[in-house]
């Protein structure tokens, strides 16, 4: 894909390859590895198809998608800036963390503090 990755997100795939395992990192199950490159064309694929644009956040080749939700959204890493956001049904995306370091902060925090809901035995904040 001619990227390079973030280097907390490269940091966490080193140890952590992924979050599969039919088990959810809050509302996201995280893509190993070897997956990033196949689901990353198939959504550039689908967008170039569909000549679709997003309100927010653009999809470019500096885009890579690294996780889905059960609701059919994409989570993806900005490779230049480090954001992370999420594209909702593949229409628009909606910024969620400035870099991927900080999502995980952030569930974190979101934990400690009680701030999420559990729905069907899954978290979500």
């Amino acid at each position: 894909l001619e990227v390079v990755l973030p280097s907390d997100y490269r940091n966490f795939l080193k140890i952590h390859d992924g979050c599969r395992d039919s088990q959810l990192l809050i509302a996201f199950s995280l893509y190993p590895a070897d997956m990033i490159t196949s689901k990353t064309k198939e959504v550039r694929k689908d967008h170039e198809d569909s000549h679709r644009n997003f309100s927010e956040g653009g999809w470019d080749s500096q885009k890579l998608v690294i996780g889905d939700s059960h609701f059919g959204w994409n989570l993806a890493i900005d490779c230049e800036s480090g954001n992370l956001f999420v594209y909702v049904q593949n229409n628009y995306a909606l910024p969620l963390a400035d870099s991927f370091l900080a999502y995980l902060v952030g569930l974190m925090d979101n934990l400690h503090d009680g701030k999420y809901q559990l729905i069907e035995g899954e978290i979500f904040m």
